[in-house]
């Protein structure tokens, strides 16, 4: 797949994703975490970005407490879904955000250098689906 390969390394448990757009990025990621990610991306709720709003709260709050997702309806202007799951290597977050169009699904890979991936959403499910513990 064009700027994404994957593979399972000899443990069976890390997936090996490489991320090229002209300088490649090597991610270590628990395949079961993976699959996780991706399953709460189906299943979440989509978030309507002209429906948040921090009400005065400060983030913290928000995080340990209310759910700031709204609805389940895909707006003329779009939404998305959001997931996390942590990396063996390079340590930190890869977040996940499904973004949905009218006629796009997008899947946006965030990597804890900052970088910033942009793929077909069921282009990249379809690739990673035999890789991925069901």
């Amino acid at each position: 797949m064009e700027g994404l390969s994957a593979k399972i390394l000899e443990d069976e448990e890390t997936l090996e994703l490489i991320l090229d757009d002209g300088s490649e990025e090597r991610l270590l990621i628990e395949a079961l975490a993976l699959a996780e990610a991706f399953a709460r991306l189906e299943e979440g709720e989509i978030i309507d970005p002209d429906e948040f709003e921090l009400d005065g709260e400060e983030p913290e709050e928000i995080e340990g407490g209310q759910s700031w997702t709204q609805g389940a309806h895909v707006p003329e202007e779009g939404s998305y879904t959001a997931a996390e799951v942590e990396l063996i290597e390079p340590k930190g977050l890869l977040v996940l955000r499904r973004l949905l169009y009218p006629g796009e699904d997008t899947l946006e890979m965030s990597l804890p250098n900052g970088a910033v991936y942009t793929f077909d959403y069921p282009e990249v499910l379809e690739y990673l689906r035999p890789l991925l513990p069901r």
